[in-house]
């Protein structure tokens, strides 16, 4: 039986805060990339913006939501994997969606939905290839990403990559974050992709940090089992001595097995 506790994230500690002010200075960089397009809408409220990173005609996409428990955070400090991609002919995107607990997790779905849509849609504009988004997940958004990949009628997804994520909401209704999410038993399951699978054609990798609690490597494991019962072919793998904040920068780190794995789903190397 997994803790409840395993779920709650300590946002305080000294490795978080170094991580994301990191992540924050070099995604500051990023933003002045020649020909970044930031902030583009996809809906009427403030947090329905967009940041896409263009690299020229007919490239491939990768579609990152961002993690931040449904709660906080924002896609102003997760454009820096941008100019690494782009080096490669790799458009770097990042939206927004609204929170919670102002929204409810429908909404925020909703936004990844339509976040997903206004990209897929305004491919040709934004030189992509609109065959070949490819969409990426860090904890929270890992459930949203795994949630839009699966949904009947959605744009096609190239490839899903899972990095720490949440994909059986049940477990939340006994740990910290229901206080802000406010799950109930047949909420938590309608929203949790581990009963929503994507098609069987998608290529899924799932993977989490070796130093993360058993709750997150548990959820890992599940959704990875689920997605090869479902006949998808599925990467499984344990980032070494990463963390759940220190994963998020292999994203943009050559070389790490979390950037080598996108590597391979994009680049057709698997």
């Amino acid at each position: 039986m997994i803790s409840p506790v395993g779920y709650d994230l300590d946002t305080s500690n000294p490795a978080f805060t170094v991580a994301q002010k990191d992540y924050a200075l070099r995604s500051a960089a990023a933003a002045n990339l020649l020909g970044a397009k930031l902030d583009l809408p996809f809906g009427d409220h403030p947090r329905q913006k967009i940041d896409i990173f263009p690299t020229g005609v007919n490239a491939p996409v990768l579609f990152f939501l961002r993690g931040g428990y449904w709660k906080f955070g924002a896609k102003e400090d997760r454009r820096f994997p941008a100019s690494v991609w782009r080096d490669r002919g790799v458009v770097w995107a990042v939206p927004n969606y609204r929170l919670s607990p102002e929204f409810h997790l429908d909404d925020i779905v909703d936004d990844a939905r339509s976040s997903l849509l206004f990209l897929h849609q305004n491919a040709l504009d934004l030189g992509i290839d609109p065959a070949q988004i490819h969409v990426v997940g860090n904890s929270a958004g890992a459930h949203l990403a795994a949630a839009v990949a699966a949904e009947q009628g959605a744009p096609a997804v190239a490839s899903l990559t899972l990095i720490s994520g949440l994909y059986d909401l049940e477990p939340l209704i006994k740990a910290e974050a229901n206080t802000w999410l406010s799950l109930d038993q047949a909420s938590a399951r309608r929203l949790s992709p581990i009963h929503t699978l994507p098609p069987a054609d998608i290529p899924v990798t799932v993977c989490c940090g070796g130093d993360e609690t058993d709750a997150f490597k548990f959820q890992t494991r599940l959704f990875a089992d689920a997605c090869r019962e479902n006949g998808n072919p599925v990467e499984l793998f344990e980032s070494p001595g990463k963390d759940h904040i220190g994963i998020i920068g292999e994203t943009g780190e050559p070389g790490s097995p979390v950037f080598e794995a996108l590597e391979r789903v994009v680049f057709k190397r698997r």
